[in-house]
């Protein structure tokens, strides 16, 4: 488990922890240490807030974080299909229906929701917290390459990142620090009942930097509040063990480049929620 402090615009600095698993189902394995930790995970709004803030601790820029933000597809009361983004307490932040979620079930890596809890939440949408969307629009915007330019008029930035004020910083910030073109990930979840994911924000091309395609199988990384306020020292970082590391926001690198590199080394490497293992290594090891 990592601890680190960093700021967060607007407020004071606050301890956060990190809590990752690098397994099968890693997620519900890094969440369940959260909660058991008394530990408050961040909603991707809040990090966003804090990669956004001029002081960020680079570690933040470093990594690929699955918090309990998450995207819903299903239809309403009459029938049209829709996504709900939401980044508030929901049930796939509750760790018992999270468990129920594995129990019953994986469909191509999303888990089910309970009709009258999808309708709950659409009742909550307030384009603040709560954002719908119309599912064939998403569909259409796709899943891919693009440039952070003009990636203010996708439709899955806005509800994904907080708002459009934050998701304009946020891209500014992306395009300082980390390059030119992003890629987002969907998944098309329509089918009989609503399906439901969590959301990853990452800077690594390779992971998907708006990532919310992301199977519940996958491995976990959650970043939580240990404390509301602390000191109002510059971030601080103290990593796990000597040179864990880097004090750079490393380049992005086109993704033909980095599975090659991945290859050529011997490394595992993940993509669109598969995991890729070259057959001939002795020894792998997670990208």
């Amino acid at each position: 488990m990592l601890k680190i402090t960093t700021s967060i615009a607007g407020i004071r600095n606050q301890d956060l922890q990190v809590f990752e698993r690098l397994e099968l189902n890693g997620i519900l394995s890094a969440y369940t240490e959260c909660v058991e930790a008394k530990i408050r995970p961040w909603f991707i709004p809040e990090l966003v807030d804090a990669k956004i803030a001029p002081n960020c601790n680079n570690y933040l820029w470093q990594k690929g974080f699955t918090q309990p933000s998450i995207i819903v597809t299903g239809r309403c009361k009459a029938g049209k299909a829709v996504v709900v983004y939401s980044h508030q307490p929901n049930y796939f932040s509750d760790l018992e229906n999270l468990k129920k979620v594995y129990q019953n079930g994986l469909v191509n890596g999303a888990g089910l929701m309970p009709q009258d809890e999808f309708l709950k939440l659409l009742d909550l949408a307030d384009d603040k917290t709560v954002f719908v969307r119309d599912h064939q629009e998403l569909m259409n915007a796709g899943s891919d390459d693009i440039k952070v330019s003009k990636a203010l008029a996708h439709p899955m930035i806005i509800p994904f990142l907080g708002g459009k004020e934050r998701a304009e910083q946020y891209l500014d910030s992306f395009s300082k620090k980390i390059g030119s073109k992003m890629f987002l990930g969907i998944a098309n979840d329509l089918g009989d009942v609503s399906k439901g994911r969590w959301l990853v924000l990452s800077s690594i091309y390779i992971d998907g930097n708006l990532y919310g395609s992301c199977s519940f199988s996958n491995y976990g990384r959650v970043l939580g509040v240990e404390s509301s306020l602390a000191s109002e020292a510059s971030p601080v970082i103290v990593p796990p063990k000597e040179d864990a590391l880097k004090n750079t926001v490393p380049e992005a690198k086109p993704l033909e480049e980095k599975v090659q590199s991945a290859l050529t080394e011997g490394r595992a490497f993940e993509f669109n929620g598969k995991l890729y293992v070259p057959v001939s290594a002795g020894n792998v090891k997670l990208s």
